[in-house]
């Protein structure tokens, strides 16, 4: 498996808690989190996560050695979002929007091209 580093939206590929996103594993099982970075040399997460985390000194030294150790160009930037968890780009978009609207602007529209500028952003 190639070094990955998940953000909070990124879905799980592998292990018990495959689909779910990073920020659900977070809210129901942060020390599944805290287990990945110590024990699989793959596997880092980005500052949003060790953010939401209460982690060891020692952990976050790890999650950080591992984060430069990739930066080496062993992989890119992609990865930081980790769009090959999902089946297809329409469902990387799909969940984008769900995430940056809420629901407030209701399903997302056939054809959308992943424009957020509406959104301020």
């Amino acid at each position: 498996m190639k070094n990955q580093i998940f953000s909070r939206y990124s879905r799980m590929n592998f292990g018990k808690h495959r689909g779910k996103t990073i920020g659900q594993i977070v809210e129901e099982n942060p020390s599944y989190i805290k287990w990945m970075i110590e024990n699989i040399d793959n596997i880092a997460f980005d500052e949003g996560v060790v953010s939401e985390l209460n982690l060891s000194d020692d952990l976050v030294e790890i999650n950080s050695e591992k984060l430069e150790r990739f930066e080496d160009g062993s992989w890119n930037n992609d990865d930081l979002y980790d769009h090959n968890s999902y089946d297809n780009d329409y469902d990387y978009r799909r969940e984008s929007w769900d995430a940056m609207t809420d629901g407030q602007y209701g399903d997302m529209p056939d054809g959308f091209d992943g424009d957020y500028s509406f959104l301020g952003y």
